[in-house]
């Protein structure tokens, strides 16, 4: 076997053991739990009543679920989450209709299901919603991961070869003159490797730097002679800013997936909604109507059941067919005629295997937030690619890895982290040093731990304090305070109350002294929970944990770093990348809360202590107390 179908068979290995991980986890915390225990664990609501509903694109049926009896219980409940609403009886489920949750919190949520309208037993029985296990995504990237290592002399094998390391890639020779006066000179040349490149292209945008500002001019100016493209990316969040921004950029977009999925404000381009105002759709179904009718007629009891009768239901059914037939051709045609005009065809990883792609395949596919994503569930969209080009920054978070053997195996490294590490990789990518986000001393030290000071502010970024008591950035030190991590036993999250209190009395502070859009975050949900009953009082300021906040910015930002023990035990922490991740999203002010005897035995936050101490910007909590 060579070596590039040596490491895919890992990755199939590996996907195994996570999805294992996944079940077996899955089936302790619902499956095989009480209906007591799942309620107390957050992963069902029961009892739960439905306030309110109504038909949504496609006919799906969106649910307002709200909750009857409240649990001190974490939000398991997400967005995308798959979900089913359920009858339970003697502690046991009976029935139940399968659906996504579309938004969730503390006291209810929205569910949208498949079906046009709800069961009987909805209305006769309590009725509960449970988190469900779904295994789609993962036999999806086996088949990829298969169809990849089956390929032989074509596009997909010489994609195998270049982007598993075993085969550089190639290039165009020439020098691209288009570039938007407002492109900086690293986005421009971005643009032109990705002109030039003929196999894989890779664009590293730190924090700030404007990659999603060149990846839609890129993809803009590729759809110009390409007509059409693949854009993908591995969450519906990521797809949908993708799919927003080039619709805003005058581009034809068809978002691609599950409507329930899709953000609200991006329904109109969603694959189901273009079918809806297509000339044809009405045509359509008036034929799929007319096909119940004749079912329903054909059906229809009948005393006498004779020689007649049964001609007349031969003759019913025969019509209900050619009806259907013709009402499949129909929509088969709106479907393609409404891909064929689309410049950009959007979705998640997961979503190029759409049916709808089934025997489609383009010039080139981009990648969004590659960084993010394990890499088996790129080749599902590589799989329809000539080139790839893939944008990101491995150095903030990965993609959540469950399986602790998995990821030490290798699953956690995205394909973009591991093409960067190739001898060749220097000529097929380029990194975005001018950022626009930070002011200057916020982005000092991850531009010198994570970007080796390559990263630059920009002209219009200040340097200037906001104001005279409040500098861009503190460290406040609660070493000595007696400030002791406590662990949730419901869930083992690590939590710290004299912190949580703290970081409340110097929001309040600074509140009062300057009034800038705020969001606190950090690695821990249990410290999430409570820092939001703290700050409860306070609907403008988001508080949530930093995995969940990659991606997004705000005026000023509070992290509490939870840790405080006589070990020097750091957890979550000890993956840098998650601090970088929470200290790029401040723009003009960063607040940085945590005790230094436990956090200094790492190297990392050493310097980052001595940073803060040599800009004059590290401060002792006894200053709060």
């Amino acid at each position: 076997m060579s070596a590039s179908l040596t490491h895919l068979q890992n990755l199939l290995e590996l996907i195994a053991l996570e999805k294992q991980t996944e079940e077996q986890e899955f089936k302790q915390k619902v499956e095989e739990a009480s209906l007591s225990h799942q309620r107390q664990s957050g992963y069902t609501w029961y009892p739960v009543k439905i306030i309110g509903s109504q038909v949504t694109t496609g006919n799906r049926l969106r649910l307002e679920i709200a909750r009857l009896s409240h649990f001190d219980a974490p939000l398991v409940f997400q967005p995308n989450a798959a979900a089913m609403l359920a009858r339970w009886e003697n502690g046991k489920m009976q029935q139940w209709l399968c659906g996504v949750i579309t938004a969730a919190w503390q006291e209810k949520l929205s569910l949208v299901t498949d079906q046009e309208e709800l069961p009987q037993w909805v209305e006769e029985s309590p009725i509960g919603v449970t988190l469900m296990y779904d295994a789609i995504t993962y036999q999806t990237m086996e088949q990829a991961l298969k169809a990849v290592m089956a390929a032989q002399d074509n596009r997909l094998a010489q994609l195998r070869e270049i982007l598993t390391g075993f085969c550089p890639p190639s290039f165009k020779e020439g020098q691209w003159h288009y570039f938007p006066p407002s492109l900086n000179h690293d986005q421009q040349k971005a643009l032109e490797l990705v002109h030039n490149a003929c196999d894989v292209a890779v664009i590293h945008g730190p924090p700030g730097t404007g990659k999603t500002t060149i990846l839609v001019e890129i993809i803009r100016q590729t759809v110009a002679t390409e007509k059409q493209t693949l854009a993908v990316a591995p969450s519906n969040n990521a797809a949908d800013l993708l799919a927003e921004r080039l619709s805003q950029m005058g581009l034809n977009v068809v978002r691609l997936g599950n409507p329930a999925r899709v953000g609200e404000e991006l329904q109109s381009l969603t694959l189901e909604a273009q079918l809806e105002h297509h000339p044809d759709y009405r045509q359509m179904l008036q034929w799929r109507r007319k096909v119940v009718e004749l079912f329903a007629q054909a059906s229809k009891y009948k005393r006498h059941f004779d020689q007649k009768a049964y001609q007349e239901r031969l003759f019913l059914r025969q019509e209900a067919r050619q009806y259907l037939k013709l009402a499949n051709q129909t929509e088969e045609y709106i479907i393609n005629d409404v891909l064929a005009k689309a410049q950009v065809i959007v979705s998640t990883l997961s979503g190029a295997a759409h049916p709808v792609l089934k025997n489609r395949y383009f010039k080139t596919v981009f990648i969004d937030e590659a960084a993010q994503a394990v890499e088996p569930a790129c080749w599902i969209a590589i799989a329809k690619a000539h080139r790839v080009v893939m944008a990101g920054d491995h150095c903030q978070l990965p993609a959540v890895v469950k399986s602790n053997e998995a990821a030490r195996k290798g699953l956690a490294i995205s394909l973009m982290e591991r093409f960067m590490s190739f001898p060749y990789a220097s000529h097929a990518s380029v990194m975005l040093s001018v950022q626009y986000r930070m002011h200057p001393d916020i982005m000092a030290f991850p531009s010198q731990w994570f970007y080796s000071n390559r990263l630059q502010a920009a002209i219009n970024i200040s340097h200037e304090w906001l104001h005279e008591q409040l500098p861009p950035m503190m460290f406040i030190d609660t070493a000595g305070c007696g400030f002791e991590e406590k662990i949730d036993l419901a869930t083992g999250s690590i939590f710290n109350e004299q912190e949580a209190m703290l970081l409340k009395n110097i929001i309040c502070r600074d509140r009062e002294l300057l009034p800038l859009q705020i969001a606190v975050v950090s690695p821990y949900q249990a410290q999430v929970k409570l820092l939001r009953q703290q700050l409860d009082g306070y609907p403008d300021i988001e508080v949530n944990t930093i995995d969940s906040f990659q991606g997004q910015e705000r005026e000023s930002i509070y992290i509490s770093l939870v840790r405080c023990n006589t070990t020097g035990q750091i957890g979550f922490l000890n993956d840098l990348r998650r601090t970088n991740v929470a200290m790029t999203r401040a723009k003009k002010r960063l607040v940085i809360i945590g005790d230094s005897a436990t956090l200094g035995c790492h190297p990392y936050y050493q310097s980052l202590i001595d940073f803060a101490i040599s800009k004059n910007y590290y401060r002792s909590a006894w200053e709060w107390l």
